[in-house]
């Protein structure tokens, strides 16, 4: 009976011990921003808008760090890309001129709400908008079971922008991430994010990231327009193929449940604003991998995706939109070798598409 007590004590000690390390672990590193204990974000954005290349940075909040970009830009940018993973290679040779001021703030997953947040720093921080606002339209923004909840980083520019927008109804806004903030201490995920941001912390030589001068031979690059970078030395057909296959099998990324195009009256409502306030709006549609968009598009579950392009179509011409690229890739000749996997591209699909847009 003693030496029960004494195991349990000794179980419950461990145990409050092992609790006090997540959480400090979580608090210190602190890879998301929540605790404002990383500076890291803070001086990579700083880093980058003073024109310097940047590589390292993985598993961090995309979304702070959009709000350090926008709040560290020096000069009134011109033209903007906002998108998901499929529009970070969208670079400004593509789509300004040389007299013209650009960032690309496409963020992983992007989702309609992403647009408003983003486009709400600029309103709310820099008190304009950019003349050129390119929006990387992904099928699952019209999908109200996406599953995509990253943009609530933002909240609080996603609401303001929301009565900019006259659309403060309780069906719109949002509670602010930070009421839950401390949850995250003990979060299992969060522990893991952090671990792992902890892992490349060392890898790196003690730093979250590190200024390079060329794009070539380094991981996680950023270049100075915001735009992502990919070694595609280490990709090869079969795998990408595989790959292309592989993501149509169960449910697809932010497809599931979509049955029906929602959220329209949120985004003609953005789009309107926007071109009320001055900014010339343009659709970007990426196209999937040939052997992804043959299956989705014949899927009864994912062929609203050709749905929702059309629906694209139609409320561009109706509102002077221009629109550039295809979900579907016959319509850009594209082949397998194009892509890296079911849903995003080499650089040379991007050019492709914008080649007309500067003339």
């Amino acid at each position: 009976m003693k030496k029960c007590k004494q195991w349990i004590k000794v179980s419950l000690l461990t145990l409050a011990i092992l609790i006090v390390l997540i959480i400090t672990l979580n608090y210190k590193i602190d890879s998301l921003g929540l605790y404002g204990n990383s500076s890291f974000l803070k001086k990579a954005a700083l880093a980058l808008t003073e024109g310097n290349i940047i590589a390292g940075l993985k598993n961090f909040d995309n979304r702070l760090f959009q709000l350090h970009i926008i709040n560290n830009l020096k000069t009134k940018t011109d033209v903007i890309t906002i998108g998901s993973s499929r529009s970070m290679q969208v670079r400004k040779t593509l789509v300004s001129n040389s007299t013209q001021t650009y960032f690309n703030h496409s963020v992983a997953g992007a989702s309609l709400k992403d647009y408003i947040s983003i486009l709400g720093i600029y309103k709310k921080n820099l008190t304009y908008l950019p003349k050129k606002i390119i929006l990387g339209v992904d099928p699952w923004i019209f999908n109200k079971y996406n599953g995509q909840s990253r943009y609530k980083t933002l909240s609080s520019f996603y609401n303001y922008m929301l009565s900019e927008l006259s659309l403060e109804n309780k069906i719109y806004l949002e509670k602010e991430i930070n009421t839950n903030k401390y949850k995250q201490l003990i979060n299992y995920e969060y522990t893991l994010a952090n671990i792992k941001f902890l892992k490349n912390y060392l890898k790196n030589g003690m730093k979250a990231f590190y200024i390079i001068k060329s794009v070539e031979n380094h991981k996680y690059v950023r270049g100075t327009d915001g735009t992502s970078y990919e070694d595609y030395t280490k990709y090869n057909l079969t795998e990408i193929n595989r790959k292309a296959i592989a993501y149509t099998n169960g449910n697809v990324y932010s497809l599931g449940g979509f049955k029906e195009l929602s959220h329209t009256k949120l985004f003609e409502t953005l789009i309107k604003y926007l071109q009320e306030n001055g900014s010339e709006v343009i659709f970007f549609l990426h196209p999937y991998h040939p052997l992804t968009y043959d299956k989705l598009s014949k899927n009864q579950k994912y062929k609203i995706i050709v749905d929702t392009e059309n629906y694209l179509r139609n409320f561009a011409q109706n509102n002077k939109i221009s629109i550039y690229g295809s979900y579907n890739p016959k319509k850009y000749n594209l082949i397998d070798n194009d892509f890296l996997d079911g849903m995003h591209s080499k650089d040379n699909v991007p050019k492709l598409i914008f080649k007309n847009l500067k003339n």
